[in-house]
């Protein structure tokens, strides 16, 4: 089966089409930005539950959908001159298994004014679980490729990495507020921790900035403030 995986799939779909929102991460304690986490308006495996499924056309669709993720998000940063990095794109794991979508990927960088260290793959703690042996290979694939990757746990949170794995991973983000209350969640923050990993915490309270600096958590999405 051939995959459409080049130059000619990041042209499939128009920038335009792939619509996106940024989050700046900020740190709790001084308040200045560390990086961008990018929210697309329209997930990569979005689309019609009903028709058959053929799986050569949805894989390069989602293919294409990615390379189109990348040209918006670098027109966004040119255009609204954003410097913060790394630029953190939610993709599903699964998607990047092919070594040929991963170098479409630099291909399409290649053409933009982002290099691969200012962009990270942000996966989810149930991506990494699907098999044994799986999180390092595919991590690998890409830190050897010089791009960054981060680990999304908000939802679920028992991922049991390699040790070697949470070295190659730059940011994770956490919910907020089971902090102090769930021990696997609090194992997982010390380990990612001890291995150099900055941990981002999802809507934290200012208020919190101190606790949860002392749990390892030092940078928060969308901080609020008590009413």
């Amino acid at each position: 089966m051939q995959q459409t995986t080049t130059k000619e799939s990041a042209r499939a779909i128009p920038a335009l089409d792939c619509p996106l929102r940024l989050k700046h991460a900020v740190h709790l304690g001084q308040g200045e930005t560390i990086g961008v986490f990018v929210e697309p308006m329209f997930q990569l495996d979005d689309r019609p539950s009903f028709g058959p499924r053929q799986e050569d056309t949805l894989e390069n669709d989602l293919g294409a959908r990615l390379l189109g993720q990348i040209q918006r998000l670098a027109e966004l940063c040119q255009t609204n001159q954003i410097e913060q990095r790394p630029l953190i794109l939610p993709v599903p794991a699964s998607v990047l298994e092919t070594p040929s979508l991963i170098n479409a990927c630099l291909d399409t960088l290649s053409q933009t004014k982002l290099c691969p260290q200012e962009l990270a793959f942000e996966f989810t703690d149930a991506d990494m679980v699907r098999n044994t042996g799986y999180d390092f290979g595919l991590l690998r694939a890409l830190r050897t490729r010089g791009l960054r990757i981060s680990m999304d746990a908000r939802q679920s949170w028992h991922c049991q990495l390699q040790p070697m794995s949470w070295l190659m991973i730059d940011t994770l983000r956490v919910p907020a507020h089971p902090m102090g209350l769930d021990e696997t969640l609090e194992d997982m923050i010390a380990f990612a921790v001890d291995a150099g990993v900055s941990i981002i915490a999802e809507k934290p309270r200012w208020r919190d900035g101190d606790a949860l600096a002392r749990a390892g958590i030092e940078f928060g999405i969308s901080p609020y403030a008590d009413a």
